[in-house]
């Protein structure tokens, strides 16, 4: 109220809204995956989206839904802010990618007795462990490209795993 000095008043008004915005990113998929996998993320708020950016724009389907699907080639973490009058609130979800090195078995093969073979080519530089079974006429269960000295025909297993576990792959030679 304003009182001019002549005696007149004045009464206005007006409404004050607060704004307290939140996001939060939930996901039902696990965040540790194998290359090439995707994760659906859920950007839930309470300010109707909002001003809703996911960052980075990297192998994410948008960058404004709220509901979005990413498929990053190596660890990553996402970003979600909303943004309503000048108040801004983020949440963030990291991703974990393993990579699965894969080895170039030999093909099935025919050895004479007391001869050896060498299963696989080298792989190079790998953080995939490899295991190999039976353990029967090999040089090493965990090598990537093993000698083999069967003594029968025999099928070589092996199993690829990635460093955290989330890629798993198996293959066989039978020599």
């Amino acid at each position: 109220t304003i009182t001019h000095p002549s005696g007149c008043t004045w009464t206005d008004s007006f409404d004050l809204k607060v704004v307290d915005p939140m996001v939060d990113i939930s996901t039902t998929d696990p965040t540790g995956i194998c290359q090439g996998e995707s994760v659906t993320l859920t950007a839930t708020d309470n300010v109707k989206g909002t001003g809703r950016r996911w960052s980075p724009n990297l192998d994410i389907s948008s960058t404004t839904d709220a509901t979005v699907v990413v498929t990053p080639q190596r660890t990553l973490t996402y970003f979600v802010e909303v943004d309503t009058v000048g108040c801004k609130a983020f949440d963030t979800i990291t991703i974990t990618v393993d990579v699965l090195t894969p080895l170039d078995l030999i093909p099935d093969t025919t050895i004479c007795l007391n001869d050896e073979i060498v299963l696989a080519g080298d792989p190079g530089p790998s953080t995939t462990d490899y295991l190999w079974s039976p353990d029967e006429g090999l040089s090493s269960t965990t090598a990537p490209n093993p000698t083999a000295r069967p003594t029968r025909r025999t099928t070589y297993k092996v199993v690829s795993t990635s460093v955290n576990g989330y890629c798993v792959e198996e293959d066989s030679v039978t020599v």
